[in-house]
């Protein structure tokens, strides 16, 4: 489809302009490409958001997202966003399993694996900047408790996590915000 072509060039954006960016196209998953029909004088659009993943895991607080009009046929570039993290640094090749992640949760907490076992769930395996580090961790949750109970993979440590704290701000990737470029064309920046 259009879009899928719109998906392509953004992604070929990007791998052209690493030093911008400084992510390739594979750090990117395709959240979605969501179509808005123009009316009147309205151009159609399309509006693209990518996450960052490292080995298929999902790095919190990362988006990548474009503003594309349909202007005369042609896929114009109207605005982009985002924040990146190109210097992520943790390893992403360990696992461990849900009994063991129970175990080290059932330590921490003064309980037995089982009772941890009957009161969280597996929620998401993600990359999280917590504690003044980049971490790979499995999330779980509890229908009763307003908490995500954080493991992190390398290292056991156990740790309540909050979402809406933990990020790390202090060096995402600056992305150039770019006004009218066509796709397929060098940026310029606004």
């Amino acid at each position: 489809s259009n879009d899928d072509a719109i998906v392509t060039a953004l992604r070929a954006l990007v791998v052209s302009n690493r030093s911008n960016y400084g992510v390739g196209s594979a750090s990117l998953r395709l959240v979605h490409a969501k179509r808005f029909a123009g009316a009147g004088e309205q151009a159609a659009s399309v509006y693209v958001y990518f996450r960052q993943v490292k080995d298929s895991l999902d790095v919190n607080g990362s988006e990548l997202s474009f503003a594309v009009k349909i202007v005369n046929d042609r896929a114009v570039l109207m605005a982009q966003t985002g924040r990146l993290f190109p210097q992520l640094d943790v390893e992403t090749g360990t696992t461990i399993t849900d009994d063991r992640a129970f175990e080290l949760i059932a330590e921490r907490m003064g309980v037995t694996p089982e009772e941890v076992a009957q009161q969280l769930e597996f929620y998401q395996e993600k990359i999280v900047y917590s504690r003044g580090q980049w971490r790979h961790v499995r999330l779980y949750i509890s229908s009763g408790l307003p908490v995500v109970v954080a493991v992190d993979v390398n290292s056991s440590e156990v740790f309540r996590w909050d979402n809406r704290a933990g990020l790390r701000p202090a060096q995402p990737m600056r992305v150039m915000i770019q006004i009218r470029p066509r796709l397929g064309e060098s940026p310029r920046a606004a």
